[in-house]
């Protein structure tokens, strides 16, 4: 049986043993020695749950056993089953890097590979996503000017916050338009350049960009944060480590 034919086995978390088609032509075998009583005896114990009745009295083959699979014969033939999941428990010892794959045996090998599969595609792109994010040179870069502007320079966060703009724009600039920040999505990262309108009073922020300042003090917080996780990681050796909560 090839693979595609094994994947269509399964339906809903339930299994079949064979292709519909041979239930099909069960069916149809039988309905003829339902039809001719006179040369076939039919042994009804062999066939409980069948509803022989709706069978025996159906005129047409293919729209009766359509009618029949949906409503007996699918529920008759197949077997519970489940698609591959991971298992996260700790009464299992993980080895280091790996997973533990809970699969069924009722589904198709080839079936529970194809799954596998995508259960590994996904783990494998959350890692890359990770790594991306905790190795952004730029990013560990800027968490660590975050910290020492406030802990060396003891400078408020409102002036840590222009400091920063500030970089941030001398990174493009020198990096140019395909810059690593750009690369790995992040060209909002501390990005602040605002229209200013004007007023009786001169040029004013506003109400929307007063709001973004906020978050972007924010973002700085949390940057020396980050920064002093990673330094605590890396007197542990690991860098940069665990640090984003």
């Amino acid at each position: 049986m090839g693979v595609k034919e094994q994947i269509s086995l399964v339906h809903k978390e339930t299994v079949l043993d064979k292709q519909i088609q041979i239930y099909r032509l069960h069916y149809t075998y039988l309905r003829i020695c339902l039809k001719y009583k006179d040369e076939f005896k039919v042994d009804k114990s062999k066939y409980s749950g069948w509803n022989l009745d709706f069978i025996e009295k159906q005129k047409e083959v293919t729209t009766s056993f359509n009618i029949w699979w949906s409503k007996i014969g699918r529920d008759l033939f197949s077997k519970k089953t489940f698609d591959p999941k991971v298992i996260k428990s700790n009464n299992i010892k993980h080895l280091p890097n790996s997973l533990t794959i809970q699969i069924s045996k009722t589904s198709p090998t080839e079936y529970n590979l194809q799954k596998i599969r995508e259960i590994l595609g996904k783990e494998k792109e959350k890692k890359k996503e990770v790594d991306t994010q905790r190795n952004h040179y730029v990013k560990l870069q800027i968490y660590l000017e975050t910290w020492k502007l406030h802990r060396e320079e003891e400078l408020t966060l409102r002036e840590t916050r222009r400091r920063l703009v500030a970089k941030r724009k001398q990174i493009l600039k020198r990096l140019g338009k395909r810059s690593a920040m750009d690369k790995f999505a992040t060209q909002d990262f501390l990005k602040f350049n605002p229209p200013k309108t004007e007023g009786p009073y001169g040029k004013k922020l506003l109400l929307k960009d007063v709001r973004q300042i906020k978050n972007l003090e924010r973002q700085i917080v949390r940057y020396r944060t980050n920064a002093k996780r990673i330094l605590q990681n890396v007197c542990n050796g690991e860098f940069p480590g665990q640090y984003s909560s």
